[in-house]
């Protein structure tokens, strides 16, 4: 996705792969370290060779610093963050290029006329699911 945003760069298209890096880029430096280098040259040479705006370009070098910082102000999984066991995970695994088929039926409201039922029973599975932990949603 980065590649794609960085290809052609626009004002816009650098922005979303800054913010992008600035939430995921320490889970990327653990999975993926050389490609995390080549995204961060790409932006170097952005920074030395591109039309960007100025705020654009206080963003790319913001950014360089939060990295030699090793992306501390935004931690792979947050300390104190409640996890479902692995074993009640249901892993979605989407790629850009796949193709999307919309349910455009699950735009419409329909009325539950045993709302009441339905609710309590997903507040008893819900229940199984965190491991009884009382959540406020």
């Amino acid at each position: 996705m980065l590649v794609l945003l960085l290809e052609n760069p626009t004002n816009d298209s650098v922005e979303l792969a800054l913010l992008f890096l600035q939430e995921c880029g320490q889970k990327l430096s653990q999975v993926s370290s050389r490609g995390l280098d080549s995204i961060f040259s790409t932006l170097r040479n952005l920074l030395h060779e591109s039309s960007l705006n100025k705020r654009i370009q206080y963003m790319i070098e913001v950014l360089f610093a939060v990295r030699k910082d090793q992306f501390k102000t935004n931690p792979t999984i947050q300390s104190g963050l409640y996890l479902i066991n692995e074993n009640n995970q249901y892993i979605h695994i989407l790629t850009l290029d796949d193709p999307c088929e919309p349910e455009p039926m699950l735009d419409v409201f329909k009325y539950d006329e045993q709302y009441e039922e339905n609710e309590a029973k997903y507040k008893e599975i819900r229940k199984i699911i965190l491991d009884d932990i009382s959540w406020s949603f």
